[in-house]
């Protein structure tokens, strides 16, 4: 068996590295995230809009 040896402080590197990079990642989904709620949330906010003309366009025909 061939095993390689590296410093503690290599190692710790290396783990910040790959630290840094799944926080990078997960920073990136919550950017995509926040931006699909983002939308929906506009989205919602014109159908309600809408809905609320529609119904005031039928209490005034209906008056």
């Amino acid at each position: 068996m061939n095993h390689n040896v590296i410093s503690f402080s290599v190692a710790i590197k290396r783990c910040s590295q790959i630290l840094l990079y799944k926080a990078h990642l997960c920073v990136q989904e919550l950017n995509s995230a926040q931006e699909a709620v983002a939308a929906e949330l506009e989205r919602l906010s014109e159908s309600s809009d809408a809905c609320i003309a529609v119904r005031c366009a039928v209490v005034q025909y209906f008056s």
